[in-house]
């Protein structure tokens, strides 16, 4: 059974004690600077707002694990054997569209992946 909550927090003590927390700000896992707000997305249309970044997330990423990318691969590895075990919380200090960060695009990756694998 996985174990993965998402949270907007800068502050992570309190996240921490319920379970062990990962920052989605870092990388190999935070929004890659290519995706800023005014660039170029994917099909040639302008990145114009953070729904947008989450949608150019949600293709990077799924680029990111088709390719096997080492370090994005070992991220999602980690994240996953806690999500198993302790549970896992994943944080971010971006402000979220109504419903989704790109936090959540990792959390919806991994659990496509372990549905996967089973």
């Amino acid at each position: 059974m996985l174990i993965i909550s998402v949270d907007h927090a800068e502050n992570t003590q309190s996240a921490q004690t319920v379970a062990p927390t990962y920052l989605m700000d870092e990388e190999p896992l935070c929004l890659p600077d290519h995706l800023y707000i005014g660039a170029k997305a994917h099909d040639g249309s302008k990145i114009e707002n953070y729904a947008n970044q989450v949608e150019e997330y949600d293709i990077w990423l799924e680029d990111k694990i088709k390719a096997q990318d080492m370090a994005v691969c070992s991220e999602l590895e980690l994240i996953y054997g806690k999500a198993t075990t302790t549970g896992i919380i994943l944080t971010t200090r971006c402000c979220p569209t109504p419903y989704m960060t790109h936090a959540h695009v990792v959390k919806r990756a991994i659990e496509t992946l372990a549905k996967g694998a089973s």
